[in-house]
């Protein structure tokens, strides 16, 4: 029997949900008193620096509370933000100004004067300072030469971004409150002897302090306003409101929260300043209905909150989780459009325990979910065999209603994953997932993303004896002749020696990468509220080993490359229908005058199909890239592992790659999210589709991977049919499958919705495992959707 209630969104809700449905605008406050701190502070401690910077942009951002809201707090000074972060990149900011209002895609309102003087003021300061700009310097030419073509580090300096991906301890926070924590880290740096070794760990407390009183100061800010507030308004229930808020304002975060209010104000405070300290995607509040559980059901049973009052509690939470689009440039927008946030949100699954972790805030964030349907929170649910079929029907009913919005997660694959990069049982089974599709544990570990690495180019030169094939570019080594390979054994061994060559670059790129953002850009913030980071004084940046730390390079076109490898041996080594030398011809041609080689490579096994033909090639790639970077570590005895995912890379990255044997012409999209089949390839229905990715080895791929499935909405429009999708959704997930998202849309209403934007302004829709409005993608990014895979039936 169903426990899902559907609760009426209140005339408040409404009102507060509105503004974030509007275009972003540009806010320049984190970056102009970002810099006027960095001006005063110039030769501390960077560090100590980062924490003042933090402090000083809570004490002098602009605090507003909006009519009806109960839950106060913002990232920025508009209601609909997008700031700028001018310690990571700042000259495109500067250069593309002017272009931001006009673009295709994640078009901003039209920046007003106050934000473009201030932007001309402050942002040079940071020329030769930033992270872009120290990175590119240290970068060696050969990683500068190959940057863009077979990897990209998009998910840090390149991107603009912090490194996100990073799951808070808020059961620690909220059970302490700042103060308990302030406290406990004077103790530990009376103690601490301030010897050369220890200065570094004595800074890192002490500049962690300093952001933490910033924190209480901000916090405090929102009571005084409210207070005042309270003193001109006339309504008598409003100003009860504005004088609670006021209360609970002075005492969270810096106090423990007691009832479920305080706790959800004092999440929100948390959330914000970890979004402002150090943003990027991937920044999201974790298993909210584990930690706020017990403050819920203790308010209900002594009658001080009702149901009703929860659910409203949790939409308030929600829409400010969409207060913040992801800016980016123009190059990095190629890979991520849609502004995408992913403030991840995890529920289903079970407790460490191993028991059933769902209970009845789950349904109650389901119920402000269905009312909310807005971009940016990522509703994810763990799958486990202890899970109750109701449960994910209930979840697969909301999933069908928003068009596809809450994406799913296998426990049985996340959990073998976390174990394999060293997390016991009982911590992984505690995980959320992050960003695209990240596994990790909230306050214990440290699973971020290292960029896109381009897979279907590192084939392209192993055909291409070390060369692009578009460019000329001698990007790999020379690995012989293709014309003349004999076997498989000859193609497949060009290509493992140009995968260990093209990670030996991207590796590199990356470490230097991050040892530019230990130096300049820590998080004293974060050390604070994760467990390990404050325990050993290290910072987030640069914990390491110290917190099972792992970065994961998102493999992009593996199908392609698993489709390609499948056609040479069919129609080259079995049937000999072809030599290697008219292959390559072929390809040298984009096909021009070769239309039948290419109608037989299409015809060709396909991923998946659940044809073993052509599935081992996508495991035996997997296994290969995840040995070769299993042998490198990163800062601080970072481990280095292997995911499929890249955003909408698969786009850009695939404008760089030739025609490919799988009968991809050149410069067309590679195949979309990560481990998704190659778009409209999968022509054997969706069971046969989940097989083949199913089937993987996910321990490969502990980075985490996308699988993209769409849905025609009459291949779910009744309960029997509801009935079989839920059975095979269980069944991926049962037999090992770790990530599935889906689009319930047919083609004709997304081809309507380019035709007639207006009409659809807040049509939902999954992109590369993150949700976007449609008509806010570029249009090459909604073809690209279009064409997948229409499934008609389960």
């Amino acid at each position: 029997m169903s426990r899902f209630v559907n609760y009426s969104m209140s005339e408040r809700v409404k009102k507060l949900r509105e503004p974030v449905l509007s275009a972003p605008e540009v806010c320049v406050e984190r970056a102009m008193y970002m810099t006027q701190s960095y001006m005063q502070t110039e030769g501390e401690e960077t560090v100590i620096r980062r924490g003042k910077a933090l402090a000083y942009i809570l004490d002098h951002m602009t605090v507003a509370i909006h009519d009806g809201e109960l839950l106060v707090g913002e990232t920025t000074s508009k209601r609909r933000g997008a700031f700028i972060m001018p310690e990571i990149q700042w000259k495109w900011y500067l250069d593309e100004m002017d272009r931001m209002s006009e673009r295709s895609w994640d078009r901003c309102q039209p920046i007003g004067e106050f934000e473009r003087e201030n932007m001309k003021k402050y942002l040079p300061y940071w020329e030769d300072k930033c992270t872009w700009d120290k990175v590119r310097k240290i970068w060696d030419e050969k990683v500068l030469h190959t940057c863009g073509d077979i990897f990209t580090t998009h998910t840090s300096s390149m991107s603009g971004q912090h490194f996100g991906h990073i799951a808070f301890d808020y059961p620690r926070a909220l059970s302490k409150g700042f103060r308990d924590i302030i406290e406990e880290a004077n103790r530990f740096l009376e103690k601490l002897p301030i010897t050369m070794e220890e200065q570094k760990r004595h800074n890192e407390l002490k500049a962690g302090v300093i952001a933490l009183e910033g924190v209480i100061r901000f916090a405090n800010r929102y009571s005084e306003l409210a207070r005042e507030m309270a003193q001109s308004e006339q309504d008598a229930e409003r100003k009860a409101e504005l004088l609670e808020i006021a209360r609970v304002c002075a005492k969270v975060p810096e106090f423990a929260p007691e009832s479920f209010y305080e706790a959800c104000q004092a999440v929100l405070f948390i959330f914000l300043a970890h979004r402002i300290e150090a943003y990027a995607p991937g920044v999201g509040l974790g298993r909210v209905d584990q930690y706020l559980y017990d403050y819920y059901q203790k308010d209900l049973a002594e009658g001080k909150l009702s149901k009703e009052q929860a659910v409203e509690y949790l939409e308030m939470i929600l829409i400010k989780m969409n207060d913040l689009a992801c800016l980016m440039s123009e190059e990095t927008g190629d890979s991520l459009s849609g502004f995408p946030t992913l403030a991840g949100i995890t529920i289903g699954g079970v407790k460490p325990d191993g028991t059933d972790a769902v209970n009845d805030l789950t349904y109650l964030l389901l119920a402000a979910e269905n009312n909310v349907r807005l971009a940016a929170e990522e509703v994810v649910c763990r799958i486990n065999r202890v899970n109750s079929d109701e449960f994910i029907t209930d979840v697969c009913r909301l999933a069908i209603d928003m068009k596809g919005k809450i994406k799913f997660a296998g426990d049985d694959a996340a959990i073998k994953q976390l174990m394999k990069d060293g997390k016991p049982l009982e911590v992984a089974r505690d995980y959320v997932v992050l960003g695209c599709a990240t596994p990790t544990v909230p306050g214990k570990s440290l699973d971020i993303t290292a960029g896109a690495f381009n897979i279907a180019m590192v084939l392209e030169l192993a055909l291409n004896n070390g060369k692009s094939r578009l460019s000329g570019k001698q990007l790999g080594p020379e690995t012989g002749d293709p014309k003349q390979f004999k076997s498989m054994d000859e193609v497949w061994n060009a290509f493992k020696a140009q995968v260990e060559s093209g990670f030996e670059l991207a590796i590199s790129s990356r470490n230097a990468d991050r040892r530019i953002y230990a130096e300049n850009v820590p998080a004293p913030y974060h050390t604070m509220m994760i467990g390990p980071c404050f325990e050993t004084g290290y910072d987030i940046v640069d914990i390491g080993e110290k917190m099972w730390a792992t970065e994961a390079h998102g493999l992009t076109g593996a199908p392609n490359v698993g489709d390609s490898l499948a056609a040479i041996q069919k129609y080259v080594f079995d049937e000999k229908k072809y030599t290697m030398a008219e292959v390559i011809e072929a390809l040298d041609a984009d096909f021009e005058g070769y239309e039948k080689m290419r109608s037989d490579f299409l015809s060709a096994p396909k991923f998946g199909n659940d044809n073993e033909y052509v599935d081992h090639y996508v495991e035996d790639i997997l296994e290969w890239c995840d040995d070769i970077v299993s042998r490198y570590r990163g800062i601080g005895g970072t481990k280095h592992t292997l995911s499929c995912m890249a955003g909408t890379g698969n786009i850009g990255l695939g404008m760089g790659v030739g025609a490919l044997p799988d009968g991809r012409k050149a410069g067309t999209p590679l195949s979309e999210g990560g481990i998704s089949p190659t778009q409209g390839m999968n022509t054997s229905g969706p069971t046969a589709s989940m097989n083949s990715v199913g089937k993987l080895d996910h321990t490969h791929i502990t980075g985490g991977e996308v699988y993209n499935m769409r849905f025609n909405p009459g291949a779910v429009d009744s309960e029997e049919k509801l009935h079989k999708f839920v059975m095979m959704l269980r069944t991926y997930c049962e037999m090992g499958g770790y990530h599935v998202q889906f689009n319930f849309l047919s083609a004709d209403t997304l081809r309507d919705a380019q035709k007639n934007p207006d009409k659809y302004r807040d049509l939902l829709v999954r992109v590369a495992t993150y949700s976007a409005f449609f008509v806010e993608l570029s249009r090459v990014v909604q073809d690209g959707i279009i064409e997948k895979t229409e499934f008609m039936d389960v």
